[in-house]
């Protein structure tokens, strides 16, 4: 019974994500040699020799504290701000905290100001629902992925659309580098449309736009993936009930756990340990040995992060919507429980002091740490819920 209900509440989560994002809420372990280039890319290698159409390059490295570039001109002249008008599913600051990307069943990012609240522009060419965001370590690129089988690249500082990368399946996680010299994608979602028609899990060169390795383990969709902070690990939350720790410079797969349903997970800021979300709660393993340290009672959850501090950990799920831990202090945490609409997405803030919560009534709220206030509501609240 116990493996028949995780099977049933992890179909029902693939399900309510493709809801979300096909069609909108409305309101074998080993490394193989790089794989194909992509069928058609729809500009030049960002590189420093190859600038981007707007003339920026990538940089060669991408320290993680570098600043955005800001918006040229008036933020309130540049997007109307009317807001998303799909259930938000995923949010990411920018690495300066002073932006916030995110992206919905609308199939936009909307990139904000997080200081005024201002919606500073909305970034479209997406043909199915948002999966993913994430900004580039240097805080230049936005990264989406979507249930159009493919991953877009945005100039954050223009908005325009910088690159195409080119999918077979649904792609659901991605994530950059540390130094921002890879960015980390696979299909997510085996049960949408037929399944994954490949699991491996895919390292595209950022600068070139093109596959430098492909890791091969994971036996079905891979729904989670996290860099450790030194960039020398990779973990992937598998949907066959695998987490998988993978080295960086050989791609050899270190580890294998069983868990059921690992997402979404990340890593602690010193790299030392992960949390892990799966069907019953959380898990935190410690990273080098794979041994559990602590479980936390949090049933279902849609998202986790963690403070940069490694301070606050926070999770949203079904009920209660929202939850956050002190570290190493895990009795009496703070619990957002009240209007019954669904959370998503979340991240902390640089300084650590706020954290976005997507909504699926087409927001973001902007919440204070630790006490939880709600400061701002990004965009305008939507239907929800209801088909």
């Amino acid at each position: 019974m116990g493996l028949m209900r995780a099977w049933i509440i992890s179909f029902l989560a693939t399900v309510a994500l493709a809801a979300l994002v096909v069609y909108g809420w409305r309101g074998r372990a080993g490394v193989h040699p790089p794989m194909r280039t992509p069928a058609a890319e729809l500009s030049p290698p960002l590189s420093a020799a190859s600038p981007s159409p707007q003339g920026v390059p990538v940089p060669q490295s991408a320290p993680a504290h570098a600043s955005p570039a800001q918006p040229q001109g008036d933020l309130s002249a540049q997007a109307p701000h009317s807001g998303h008008t799909g259930a938000v599913t995923s949010v990411a600051f920018s690495p300066d905290g002073g932006w916030l990307a995110s992206g919905s069943g609308d199939k936009t990012v909307r990139l904000w100001h997080v200081k005024t609240g201002r919606e500073v522009r909305v970034l479209t060419g997406h043909e199915g629902g948002l999966f993913a965001v994430a900004f580039s370590p240097d805080g230049r690129w936005v990264a989406s992925s979507s249930g159009d089988h493919t991953i877009r690249i945005w100039e954050a500082k223009t908005g325009r659309q910088a690159r195409v990368l080119l999918h077979v399946d649904y792609v659901i996680p991605l994530a950059f580098s540390p130094d921002g010299h890879l960015l980390a994608t696979a299909c997510g979602g085996h049960r949408l449309e037929g399944g994954c028609k490949d699991a491996a899990i895919e390292l595209w060169d950022f600068a070139s736009g093109k596959i430098a390795r492909a890791l091969h383990g994971h036996q079905t969709g891979v729904r989670s993936l996290a860099f450790s902070p030194d960039g020398h690990q990779l973990a992937s939350g598998g949907e066959d009930d695998t987490l998988r720790l993978w080295d960086m410079e050989s791609g050899r797969e270190l580890r294998s756990i069983p868990i059921t349903s690992p997402y979404p997970l990340i890593y602690s800021p010193d790299g030392h340990w992960l949390v892990v979300q799966e069907y019953r709660g959380l898990h935190i393993f410690e990273a080098a040995s794979g041994q559990e340290l602590h479980s936390l009672s949090q049933p279902h959850s849609y998202g986790v992060a963690l403070s940069p501090d490694g301070r606050w950990l926070a999770a949203t799920a079904s009920e209660p919507q929202l939850t956050l831990w002190e570290v190493g202090k895990w009795a009496a945490p703070r619990r957002v429980v009240g209007d019954g609409i669904p959370y998503t997405g979340l991240a902390f803030s640089a300084d650590g002091h706020l954290l976005a919560v997507g909504v699926q009534d087409n927001t973001v709220r902007l919440l204070d740490v630790p006490t939880l206030r709600r400061i701002r509501t990004l965009g305008t609240p939507g239907a929800c819920c209801d088909d």
